[in-house]
């Protein structure tokens, strides 16, 4: 197969992609990255502030890694 001219070439790579399907992504990968900013600062606060000792770890290692989890889930839809 040979490509005839350069317009063969630019609809051939062309993606069709609904507009509308692209700004519900977006949109949701814009409230994940929200929602994880908002988690992970919550828990960089509870982690300096510290007032139930009893939870620290919890709050260190499982509210901080969910939030990591949400953000990079948020760029992975903003990107795609």
């Amino acid at each position: 197969m040979t490509i005839q001219d350069d317009s063969q070439l630019i609809e051939g790579l062309k993606v069709n992609v609904e507009p509308k399907k692209v700004d519900n992504r977006l949109n949701q990968g814009i409230k994940l990255l929200v929602v994880g900013a908002i988690l992970g600062f919550i828990s960089c606060v509870m982690s300096i502030w510290n007032p139930i000792p009893a939870i620290y770890y919890i709050v260190l290692y499982g509210v901080t890694s969910f939030a990591i989890i949400l953000i990079m889930t948020g760029l992975y839809y903003i990107f795609e």
